[in-house]
Formats: C-alpha cells, sequence, structure tokens
C-alpha cells in the first residue's frame, strides 16, 4: 500500500491547481470589493440625493400644502416621480393623515420583489428622503421620498457578470500559460490585490491596475480598470447632480438668489465664529407696495419687480455681503465689518435709493419701493434676537413714512 505522504504531483498540475485557486481568489476579493464599494456609493449618494430631493420638493409643495391644494401636489408628484428614480413620495400632515400618495409599485411578474424590498430598507436609512414643510418657521406636514432600487440591482447584475466572463477567460488562458504565470505570478496577484484593497480603504476610484506581463491577469486588469471606469464617470454624474440638487435646494428659483435655508447657515456661520460675532449688521427688507403692483399689473409684473430688485440690491451691495430672498417680498441682507449704527444706516440708505428709478415692464412704469429695518449685531445675545430686533425695525420703518427706515435701538432700563 502507498503510504499518502509519499505521493507526488506534476509541476504543472501543481501550477494550474494553485493559479485556478489563486485566481478564484483575487477575483473573490475583487467582487466582494467592488461590491463592497458600489453598495456604500449607491447608499451616500442616495441617500444624500434623497435628501436634496425631499428638501426641493417641500419647497415647491409649500404653498400648495398651506391652501390645501391637493391638485397641485399630486402634479408636483407626477413631475418629481418622472424626472427622478423614485419608487414612492408621501406628503403627511401632521394629524398623520396621508395628503397625497404616489408609489411605481413592482412589477407583479417579478419573483425577486420581496427581495429587491429588502434591499432598498437594508441599504438606505429610514431617515434619508424624509424632511419637513415649513412656512413661516410652522411645520405644516411631513414629506417622505423612497429611492427606486432597479438602477442599483442592473449594475450589480452587470457587474457580476462581468467578472464571471472573465473569470472563464482567465481559467481558460491559464491551462497554456503556466510557466509564464510561475514567474510572474507573485507580482500580478500582489498588484491587483494591493490596488483594490487601496481603493477599497482610500475610496480613490482614480487608481488603476498596471499592465501586467501575463496575459490572463492583464485581462483581469483591464475588466478590473473597465469597471473603475463606470465607477468613476457615474461617481462624477452623481456628483454633478448632487451639485445641481443642493443649488436648487439653497436658493431663490425667481431670484436666483439664496433662501431662507441659505440664509439661516450663513448667519449661524456669522454668529458663532468670534471674528464676526459681534461685527455684522442685518437688514430685513418689505416692499411697500408689493400686493398692489400684483392687483394692478399682474403677477407677472410682480415677479419683475422681485426680480429687479434682487439685481440692484445685490449691485448696491458690497462682494462681501449677502443678500438673500426669505419669502414673498422679503429679503434680507447681512453687511459684513459693521459695529456702528451709522455704517449700518448709510448702506441701508444706499440700498433705498435704488427704488428711485422705476421699472420698465411692457411699456408700462411701475414705480415700486421698500422699507428696511436694521439690528446690529452687538446688541443680540441670539440670533433669534437678532432676527426679531431686525423685525421690529421693519415694522417701524413702514410706519415711518417719510424715510422708510428704522434702526433697533434698545430700550433704556
Amino acid at each position: 500500500m502507498t503510504d499518502p505522504s509519499l505521493v507526488t504531483t506534476s509541476l504543472k498540475s501543481y501550477l494550474l491547481k494553485s493559479q485556478t485557486y489563486l485566481s478564484l481568489l483575487i477575483l473573490a476579493v475583487c467582487v466582494v470589493g467592488m461590491t463592497s464599494i458600489a453598495a456604500h456609493t449607491f447608499k451616500r449618494y442616495s441617500e444624500y440625493n434623497l435628501q436634496l430631493i425631499a428638501q426641493s420638493f417641500s419647497e415647491q409643495i409649500q404653498m400648495a400644502v398651506l391652501l390645501e391644494d391637493k391638485r397641485t401636489i399630486d402634479d408636483t408628484i407626477k413631475i418629481f416621480m418622472q424626472k427622478y428614480p423614485l419608487q414612492s413620495i408621501q406628503v403627511i400632515n401632521m394629524t398623520g393623515e396621508i395628503i397625497a400618495n404616489s408609489a411605481e409599485p413592482l412589477p407583479i411578474y417579478r419573483t425577486d420583489a420581496a427581495l429587491l424590498e429588502s434591499i432598498q430598507t437594508w441599504l438606505i436609512s429610514d431617515h434619508a428622503g424624509y424632511t419637513n414643510v415649513v412656512h413661516n418657521a410652522q411645520i405644516l406636514a411631513q414629506v417622505k421620498v423612497t429611492n427606486s432600487i432597479f438602477p442599483l440591482i442592473s449594475f450589480l447584475k452587470l457587474f457580476v457578470l462581468f467578472f464571471i466572463i472573465s473569470l472563464g477567460g482567465v481559467l481558460f488562458l491559464i491551462t497554456f500559460s503556466t510557466n509564464l504565470i510561475y514567474r510572474n505570478i507573485d507580482h500580478s496577484l500582489a498588484t491587483l490585490t494591493l490596488t483594490t484593497e487601496s481603493i477599497i480603504a482610500k475610496r480613490n476610484f482614480t487608481q488603476r491596475v498596471p499592465h501586467s506581463h501575463i496575459a490572463e491577469f492583464n485581462t483581469i486588469s483591464e475588466s478590473f480598470n473597465a469597471l473603475l471606469n463606470e465607477i468613476q464617470t457615474w461617481q462624477a454624474h452623481l456628483q454633478q447632480e448632487n451639485s445641481h440638487l443642493e443649488y436648487r435646494a439653497l436658493h431663490d428659483i425667481l431670484t436666483q438668489l439664496p433662501n431662507r435655508a441659505y440664509f439661516n447657515q450663513r448667519l449661524a456661520q456669522l454668529f458663532e465664529h468670534p471674528n464676526t460675532r459681534r461685527h455684522f449688521a442685518l437688514l430685513y427688507i418689505d416692499n411697500n407696495s408689493f400686493k398692489e403692483i400684483n392687483d394692478t399689473y399682474g403677477h407677472q409684473a410682480g415677479d419683475a419687480v422681485l426680480q429687479e430688485m434682487a439685481i440692484r440690491l445685490k449691485r448696491t451691495l458690497r462682494s462681501n455681503d449677502f443678500i438673500a430672498r426669505i419669502g414673498g417680498d422679503e429679503f434680507a441682507v447681512l453687511l459684513l465689518n459693521i459695529s456702528k449704527p451709522m455704517q449700518a444706516m448709510t448702506a441701508a440708505k444706499n440700498l433705498l435709493r435704488v427704488g428711485d428709478t422705476p421699472l420698465q415692464f411692457e411699456n408700462t412704469s411701475i414705480q415700486f419701493g421698500f422699507s428696511i429695518g436694521v439690528a446690529l449685531s452687538v446688541q443680540a445675545d441670539s440670533i433669534e434676537q437678532l432676527i426679531h430686533q431686525a423685525d421690529q425695525a421693519m415694522y417701524q420703518a413702514k410706519a415711518n413714512t417719510p424715510q422708510k427706515l428704522a434702526i433697533y435701538t434698545p430700550i433704556s432700563t
């Protein structure tokens, strides 16, 4: 009987077996690594996209929710469902009642429908795509946006298929190139493994697997790099979409000025930073005759007045000052490097003068003006207090018929 310890195998057989095992191992690492990267990237950008889409959607239906205009809400939902890859959109009022709901049902012929729902629940956090519809600091309703899982599933299927085809080619070529693989196998495997691990660790999709002297592993490298090219292109596209959605979420569509959300962010930054905390002024600006302009000349004329106000006000301000449309015909300005009342009042008077020239709209001369309330950050202990002071000063200015300008003055005790 032959001793098992004396049984030997040919070098060719050993190489074929070892290279087969090693190839399977390295491709498994690549598949797991790239799948992890794809899942992580999809989760990160999908959640961010969902949040931006939810914020943009909530802003667009703000007035419709306030006016209980269900038809407008439904129309807006249809637009968003057609424009973005979404599974569903829900609008829920504060009593828990569903105001509007639109869902793209999974096809009934799919046997993996339950699996798709499970994958989506696992990948996308519950809080993603969930935001409030807010008007005048009051929560009117809540919005829940759910992403579709089909783009990711299609990508992963192609991903796995691509590697299965590559694996078959490698296993076939190994049988004809044993000697060449023997000389270069360690270097080729190490290079591919290190590149994969580096990509997983650093999330750097610009890295590429270098050319290999072994045809089989060079084929794997090219396939791997082709997938990296696809992911890099996909990532660049998602970043571009994110930038677009972020801009829409932080800017007013009509005037292209920053909106209330952007204004609140900027105000918080100034108030929290020790170098600017006590050296800026807040101006609240309100159009004096906006309702009359809308009633007399129409809403298009009113929009034109708001757009012209935005252009003139921004042109009059310094480059480092900040202006935003915070709602309706109201604007807010943050004047930087201001610590004395006279500096703020001088800047406010310059802004008032931009309304001296009428707006020419469709062969009609429209005169408009506005009132300005001024508050200094040095006189406020909190953001809320500063906003309240500017608001009080603005209403005082509206009552001050000749000047339409007022600065908040603390009441002496």
